[in-house]
């Protein structure tokens, strides 16, 4: 026989219940949530450090050698292993230009290789454009290359692009909708760019956005100092 007073308990302790319930889920999906939070933020770190690692060897070996890695026309001096560039303080792409269209090579294939052969860098590079053998990752996509190149005369600039092609990028019409089809493991997430936009100002990273299969990817360059 059920009383009025064992009722109540019983009623009371099912909407504790409930309520346990709810805060339990309640904090698993705010633990959830931060730790993609703190996941993001250490990637972006990550980021930004090896950017940070990249400018400093660029500019520790303009100090030593005089001169820029890749364009560098006493480089063969040194290490026999290279190329010399022709000195004229531009890194020059396969096909002598300086611009942000290009194909990979030439002054621009032995900027991480000459770095590398300096002790510039903990990794090793050689000229190949292979991902990870002759060009640098991105930390954030391992499917992204960096590039080190003069986008003007006056500017370098690290550039991340797409994947292990031999030109650039898979974004030229961003403001096509839909310009690109294909696999978009090569590119980065607005959000990823935006962040390190963020935190590293305009002045010094831009972005390179379009719409892949419906969606927005990005890539983007840096401006050394």
């Amino acid at each position: 026989m059920i009383t009025v007073t064992n009722y109540k308990i019983q009623k009371g302790i099912t909407i504790l219940e409930v309520l346990m319930i709810l805060i339990v889920t309640g904090l698993i999906i705010s633990g959830i949530l931060v730790k993609g939070l703190i996941e993001h933020q250490a990637k972006i770190s990550n980021e930004i450090k090896y950017l940070s690692e990249l400018e400093s060897a660029f500019n520790s070996f303009g100090l030593k050698y005089k001169a820029m890695p890749g364009d560098f026309k006493n480089a063969e001096d040194i290490w026999s292993s290279t190329q010399n560039g022709n000195g004229d303080s531009t890194i020059r792409t396969k096909e002598g230009r300086f611009s942000d269209e290009y194909t990979y090579g030439g002054e621009m294939s032995h900027v991480f290789e000459q770095l590398s052969l300096a002790y510039m860098l903990n990794e090793k590079f050689d000229s190949s454009i292979t991902l990870g053998k002759g060009i640098p990752t991105s930390t954030l996509n391992p499917k992204m290359g960096i590039s080190l190149y003069n986008g003007t005369k006056d500017e370098v600039s690290i550039n991340v692009f797409y994947g292990n092609a031999t030109a650039l990028p898979s974004l030229e019409k961003a403001d096509e909708p839909n310009s690109v089809t294909g696999n978009t493991s090569g590119f980065l997430k607005p959000e990823e760019v935006y962040s390190l936009k963020e935190k590293l100002g305009e002045q010094r990273l831009s972005d390179y956005c379009g719409i892949i299969n419906g969606n927005r990817w990005c890539r983007y360059w840096y401006v050394i100092k």
